[in-house]
């Protein structure tokens, strides 16, 4: 996994504006895009100074979304807030970080026997990815018991897992597992108790 690294220097006395964007909109620029795999902002005990960590899968989703038009924003709202970037630096993990979704959603379908290798191939494919594109997604892992196919996916929050539940993406999901309805054995969401 790949972490970037980056210090932001800014007017202590905007401190409340500026760790309110990262509360609100500042981490949502990277939220859904491929490969991206989370975030974290941690206030320095230094006045006016905060640390952002973002992991992705690989350089090169961190290097396409930094080239793209979410991150032209952020510098735009960098730039608004009086936010410097002081330090850069890009990593990789030791010891991948534990990101949990404050959602939680497990679906059950049951797959014929003769369509199991296409749903496999499926989501490793398409499914996957498709799923961890949308704003919010944090984990989408998915488990066979006999013919029983569980899809287990972590939000954000349980807005996010709505709108991607009635979206055409979720139709493009459920066309490409070859499944409906009826072949849904269980469905859940449940949102996590924080400790």
């Amino acid at each position: 996994m790949y972490a970037r690294y980056s210090t932001l220097d800014f007017d202590a006395a905007k401190r409340d504006d500026v760790v309110g964007y990262f509360a609100s909109e500042g981490t949502s620029g990277p939220s859904g895009r491929p490969g991206w795999r989370g975030s974290v902002v941690l206030e320095s005990e230094t006045p006016g100074r905060l640390r952002a960590v973002t992991f992705w899968d690989t350089a090169e989703h961190f290097t396409t979304f930094h080239s793209g038009q979410a991150h032209a924003g952020i510098n735009t709202s960098f730039a608004e807030l009086g936010v410097r970037v002081t330090e850069r630096e890009a990593a990789h993990t030791v010891t991948p970080p534990v990101i949990t979704g404050g959602h939680v959603r497990a679906v059950t379908v049951r797959i014929p026997a003769e369509r199991k290798e296409s749903v496999e191939t499926f989501w490793r494919e398409r499914g996957r990815p498709l799923i961890l594109s949308q704003p919010g997604a944090v984990r989408a892992e998915a488990f066979w018991t006999g013919d029983e196919f569980t899809l287990h996916m972590e939000w954000a929050d349980e807005s996010d897992a709505l709108v991607f539940v009635a979206s055409r993406d979720h139709v493009e999901f459920a066309e490409g597992m070859g499944t409906v309805p009826g072949d849904i054995v269980s469905r859940r969401g449940m949102n996590r108790i924080r400790a």
